[in-house]
Protein backbone atom coordinates (compact mmCIF):
# COMPACT_ATOMS: atom_id res chain seq x y z
CA UNK A 1 0.00 0.00 0.00
CA UNK A 2 2.83 2.40 0.82
CA UNK A 3 4.39 2.05 -2.63
CA UNK A 4 1.01 2.70 -4.28
CA UNK A 5 0.45 5.89 -2.25
CA UNK A 6 3.99 7.02 -3.08
CA UNK A 7 3.39 6.32 -6.77
CA UNK A 8 0.16 8.33 -6.80
CA UNK A 9 1.79 11.20 -4.88
CA UNK A 10 4.63 11.19 -7.42
CA UNK A 11 2.08 11.36 -10.24
CA UNK A 12 0.36 14.29 -8.57
CA UNK A 13 3.71 16.02 -8.14
CA UNK A 14 4.39 15.60 -11.88
CA UNK A 15 0.90 16.98 -12.56
CA UNK A 16 1.60 20.12 -10.48
CA UNK A 17 5.04 20.54 -12.08
CA UNK A 18 3.40 20.30 -15.52
CA UNK A 19 0.98 23.06 -14.50
CA UNK A 20 3.89 25.16 -13.29
CA UNK A 21 5.52 24.71 -16.70
CA UNK A 22 2.19 25.60 -18.27
CA UNK A 23 2.13 28.89 -16.38
CA UNK A 24 5.41 29.79 -18.10
CA UNK A 25 3.89 28.90 -21.50
CA UNK A 26 6.11 25.81 -21.94
CA UNK A 27 3.21 23.49 -22.82
CA UNK A 28 2.04 23.33 -26.47
CA UNK A 29 -1.29 24.78 -27.54
CA UNK A 30 -3.95 22.07 -27.30
CA UNK A 31 -2.58 20.73 -24.01
CA UNK A 32 -2.39 24.02 -22.14
CA UNK A 33 -6.17 24.47 -22.03
CA UNK A 34 -6.71 20.85 -21.06
CA UNK A 35 -4.14 21.15 -18.28
CA UNK A 36 -5.67 24.38 -16.94
CA UNK A 37 -9.12 22.75 -16.92
CA UNK A 38 -7.76 19.67 -15.14
CA UNK A 39 -6.12 21.89 -12.50
CA UNK A 40 -9.41 23.67 -11.80
CA UNK A 41 -11.24 20.34 -11.44
CA UNK A 42 -8.51 18.81 -9.21
CA UNK A 43 -8.37 21.91 -7.01
CA UNK A 44 -12.16 21.90 -6.61
CA UNK A 45 -12.23 18.23 -5.63
CA UNK A 46 -9.22 18.53 -3.34
CA UNK A 47 -10.71 21.61 -1.66
CA UNK A 48 -13.81 19.63 -0.76
CA UNK A 49 -11.60 16.79 0.52
CA UNK A 50 -9.53 19.28 2.54
CA UNK A 51 -12.67 20.76 4.10
CA UNK A 52 -13.82 17.29 5.14
CA UNK A 53 -10.33 16.43 6.36
CA UNK A 54 -10.15 19.56 8.52
CA UNK A 55 -13.61 18.96 9.92
CA UNK A 56 -12.86 15.34 10.86
CA UNK A 57 -9.18 15.43 11.83
CA UNK A 58 -8.23 19.08 12.33
CA UNK A 59 -7.90 18.89 16.09
CA UNK A 60 -5.67 15.77 16.00
CA UNK A 61 -2.86 17.20 13.86
CA UNK A 62 0.36 18.65 15.21
CA UNK A 63 1.49 20.34 11.97
CA UNK A 64 -2.04 21.13 10.87
CA UNK A 65 -1.23 23.88 8.35
CA UNK A 66 1.28 21.70 6.50
CA UNK A 67 -1.12 18.77 6.32
CA UNK A 68 -3.99 20.98 5.19
CA UNK A 69 -1.85 22.27 2.33
CA UNK A 70 -0.72 18.76 1.40
CA UNK A 71 -4.34 17.56 1.34
CA UNK A 72 -5.19 20.39 -1.05
CA UNK A 73 -2.27 19.40 -3.31
CA UNK A 74 -2.45 15.60 -3.07
CA UNK A 75 -6.06 15.08 -2.08
CA UNK A 76 -7.28 11.96 -0.37
CA UNK A 77 -3.91 10.29 -1.02
CA UNK A 78 -2.25 12.35 1.72
CA UNK A 79 -5.17 11.66 4.04
CA UNK A 80 -4.75 7.90 3.47
CA UNK A 81 -1.00 8.19 3.98
CA UNK A 82 -1.54 9.89 7.35
CA UNK A 83 -3.95 7.18 8.42
CA UNK A 84 -1.58 4.43 7.24
CA UNK A 85 1.34 5.92 9.14
CA UNK A 86 -0.70 6.15 12.35
CA UNK A 87 -0.64 9.96 12.61
CA UNK A 88 -4.44 10.06 12.68
CA UNK A 89 -6.72 8.17 15.01
CA UNK A 90 -8.86 5.49 13.44
CA UNK A 91 -12.46 6.57 13.05
CA UNK A 92 -14.84 4.93 15.48
CA UNK A 93 -18.37 4.07 14.56
CA UNK A 94 -21.05 5.21 16.92
CA UNK A 95 -24.55 3.84 16.87
CA UNK A 96 -27.57 5.88 17.81
CA UNK A 97 -30.19 4.44 20.05
CA UNK A 98 -33.48 6.05 20.21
Amino acid sequence: MKWMLSLVKGGMLVFWLAELANLFKLVPSPWDTILHTAVVVVLAINSVVAALFIRVHGQFLIEHKLHKMLVVLFGVVHWLDLQRSGKLPRPTTQTRHG
